[in-house]
């Protein structure tokens, strides 16, 4: 179990390597999960509203999914070119990791993964983060049901006065739609 408070730059060239080559088969571009990916492993993907990536409610929900899992820290890797920041870190799953993570890189594109692969919340600027992995996970990770959460991202898409907003969170929405993993759900029409 890891005694990190803060999120720790991953500086080794080889570490970082193998970081971007664990995401290079789950990532389409920086706003989007590959959906053979997901099909391959039967997840569940939940969009949900964010400003930045975490407020502190977020944080402490997915804290707790990531703990029962037994995931103390992930791998955030940056899904954009950037310059002169960091792109891959390690971050603690605690509340405080989380918010850590948010603090420093809220202004960019991250997955946020385990070394594993068993689940994904891909963090985004575009004013959404998905969460991707198991069913019970994915529930736990955003505190309701896959239709709740779906509702709620829905009910979001449509409060948006920008036209090419709206049409573009309603696309993230439908893309994801179809996939509730392992759960009876019904998906959320």
């Amino acid at each position: 179990m890891t005694s990190r408070v803060t999120i720790e730059p991953i500086t080794d060239t080889v570490q970082i390597e193998s970081a971007l080559s664990l995401v290079a088969n789950v990532i389409e571009g920086p706003h989007h999960l590959n959906l053979s990916f997901l099909r391959s492993r039967n997840w569940a993907v939940v969009p949900v509203e964010s400003g930045s990536h975490f407020i502190p409610e977020d944080a402490e929900l997915l804290s707790r999914a990531l703990h029962s899992i037994e995931c103390s820290e992930c791998l955030a890797i940056a899904t954009e070119l950037l310059k002169n920041i960091d792109i891959c870190y390690w971050v603690p799953t605690s509340k405080e990791g989380l918010l850590d993570f948010d603090y420093q890189c809220a202004l960019f594109n991250f997955a946020l993964l385990s070394e594993n692969i068993s689940f994904v919340i891909l963090c985004t600027v575009a004013d959404y983060y998905l969460v991707a992995g198991q069913a019970d996970f994915v529930t736990r990770a955003v505190g309701k049901s896959l239709q709740a959460a779906r509702r709620d991202f829905l009910k979001f898409t449509t409060a948006w006065q920008d036209d090419v907003m709206r049409k573009y969170l309603r696309s993230v929405y439908k893309r994801y739609e179809p996939f509730n993993g392992d759960s009876d759900e019904q998906i959320c029409k």
